[in-house]
């Protein structure tokens, strides 16, 4: 069972803790993290989701990410995400913090998205996959990614215009 932290929509503890079903169903804030992994070549590891999951079956996503636990920071929640969905261990030091995005979709899903890149040149056959969370992983050229992204495919995640122009952004520098 997974308890969160209720959170106010400015990302502030209301000291209640919630399971993440709860949380959903109510439609109360809480926080996330979002991984993305660029290589030393420019290329973003993206994962496509598990037919099995229950918010955006089989569409590409980031790299790695799930819910920040109660309790738990997001740093934390990169290091424990990437290990629990990609058998890949990472360090703090090696995860920057890009930004917090404010999302509300359709699913009554109200998230504070916290962002970050890791630039690491990894094998992914030497990753361990979580079937029931990771269909398979692959890497995507920065440039065709965007351009596939600024076309609205609906074999990504849905996020906001200013969640991409913000991510491209750090993504270009790190690069």
């Amino acid at each position: 069972m997974e308890y969160l932290d209720v959170l106010d929509e400015f990302g502030n503890k209301t000291g209640v803790k919630k399971l993440r079903e709860e949380i959903h169903k109510d439609g109360d804030w809480h926080a996330c993290v979002h991984v993305w992994l660029i290589n030393s070549s420019g290329q973003i590891l993206l994962q496509k989701r598990s037919s099995n999951t229950r918010t955006y079956p089989g569409l590409w996503a980031y790299s790695a990410g799930g819910h920040i636990l109660a309790g738990e920071n997001p740093e934390d929640a990169v290091v424990r995400e990437t290990f629990e969905e990609m058998g890949l261990t990472v360090t703090k030091d090696e995860i920057k913090f890009i930004f917090i995005n404010k999302n509300q979709d359709i699913l009554n899903n109200n998230q504070l998205d916290h962002v970050f890149i890791i630039k690491k040149d990894i094998n992914i056959q030497d990753l361990t996959i979580d079937p029931t969370e990771v269909e398979k992983v692959e890497w995507f050229d920065l440039v065709n990614f965007e351009k596939l992204k600024r076309q609205r495919d609906p074999v990504f995640v849905p996020k906001s215009d200013q969640y991409h122009e913000k991510l491209f952004a750090a993504l270009h520098r790190i690069a």
